[in-house]
């Protein structure tokens, strides 16, 4: 019977459970806890437990990352200026007891500092070669690989995100737009949020997006070289702008750029792929 459990709990341990429910084996990298103990009828007891939280969403705009703990009481939050919750009494999480608490918050930070020591994965080899289908859309709305830092350094210097929620929302609501093919609203938005912070190399990719769907190719090119200016080491924006160069029919130029995007990562099969096929 559905049930909800009292004791901490987070997504990780759904892969463990359902392994254990199906008599399988849960591979040896899968963090996580069974909690299929808690289906019978004697019920497991508390456990002083810590689960990570993260956005790296705010690193896009090139703000700090939002590295979390969270605890049966309480939450802390590493960014520019650190948060802490008691999120027994506080659930809503609306009051920072950061200044009343710096005893608390350190050794969560230090706990934070620990575990993530422990289980990130500095190694970016599996990340996932999309196909041109996938990229499309990704870019449509936005998005390209080398989107987000994966940083988890404590790092303080960067923007908080707390202040970029409202630049957030915007930039979020463009995507909505492209998709309801409404291109000049969500360029006037662009366009302002350009102004804002023109080192977020991911409006000009939006634009690029908005250009191509309205079938000037120029004007996509103009963005997307823009976008390169502002981060020249992103391979996929190479790519891209060999993918537009190539529906020009401009194929010199667009095995240059396919090339440049290999030397930036050679890894991507996708780009072979397009290559061959110019």
């Amino acid at each position: 019977q559905p049930q909800k459990i009292k004791h901490l709990v987070g997504l990780i341990d759904i892969i463990p459970t359902v392994c254990r429910l199906l008599g399988v084996e849960a591979p040896a990298h899968v963090q996580g806890k069974d909690l299929s103990p808690y289906f019978g009828q004697n019920q497991p007891s508390a456990q002083n437990r810590y689960l990570y939280c993260e956005s790296l969403t705010p690193t896009r705009y090139g703000a700090a990352a939002l590295l979390g703990l969270v605890t049966d009481r309480w939450k802390y939050i590493q960014t520019t200026r650190p948060e802490l919750y008691d999120i027994v009494e506080d659930a809503g999480e609306t009051k920072n007891l950061l200044a009343q608490q710096p005893h608390r918050a350190r050794i969560l930070q230090d706990r934070l500092k620990q575990l993530l020591e422990q289980t990130v994965r500095k190694d970016t080899s599996t990340k996932v070669d999309l196909d041109e289908q996938a990229i499309k859309r990704l870019q449509s709305l936005g998005y390209v690989a080398g989107d987000i830092s994966e940083d988890f350094d404590f790092d303080q210097s960067g923007d908080d995100p707390k202040d970029l929620v409202d630049f957030h929302n915007i930039y979020t609501s463009v995507g909505d737009l492209v998709l309801k093919k409404e291109y000049e609203q969500a360029e006037k938005i662009c366009q302002q949020l350009a102004l804002q912070r023109p080192h977020v190399y991911q409006i000009y990719v939006l634009m690029t997006s908005i250009a191509r769907e309205q079938g000037d190719l120029d004007r996509a090119v103009s963005h997307l070289n823009r976008a390169i200016e502002v981060r020249p080491d992103v391979a996929k924006l190479q790519q891209y702008l060999g993918t537009i160069l190539t529906e020009q029919e401009k194929f010199d130029q667009a095995i240059a750029h396919f090339n440049k995007s290999l030397q930036i990562n050679p890894s991507q099969f996708m780009v072979h792929h397009e290559l061959a096929a110019v």
